[in-house]
């Protein structure tokens, strides 16, 4: 676990930032991984915004699956999810699967439609 902290200059002020996350569990077929932040806003003072994400990983096939959340007081909590799949490996070329969703709930602009994809790509290694 690594946590890290980080002042930065923006177009709208200077932030700071503090992260903590790494690896949960890990063997040499599954990796969990986690983390959590935290950002404030100064120069000028603004909201602050929480957040956290968790990662499962299947090593041999590189499949996996995120899921995250993050809110801002008074402006809404986003939340999102990916994941990847093998479906098919043999020798140099490999066909995997993919989707994603997000989606933002309150704030001033209320409950936004859920925006989300899925993507397949074939791929060979020469």
């Amino acid at each position: 676990m690594e946590t890290s902290a980080d002042v930065s200059k923006g177009p709208f002020g200077s932030q700071l930032t503090i992260k903590h996350g790494g690896t949960i569990y890990s063997d040499d077929k599954n990796r969990v991984t986690g983390g959590g932040f935290v950002s404030k806003p100064f120069h000028p003072v603004g909201p602050t915004t929480v957040g956290g994400n968790l990662g499962y990983e299947h090593i041999p096939t590189g499949s996996g699956i995120n899921i995250g959340a993050s809110n801002t007081h008074k402006f809404g909590t986003d939340v999102g999810a990916s994941a990847n799949a093998n479906i098919w490996q043999e020798g140099n070329s490999r066909l995997d699967v993919s989707g994603n969703y997000s989606r933002h709930y309150g704030g001033p602009g209320g409950t936004g439609k859920p925006n989300w994809g899925v993507g397949m790509s074939f791929r060979h290694q020469f």
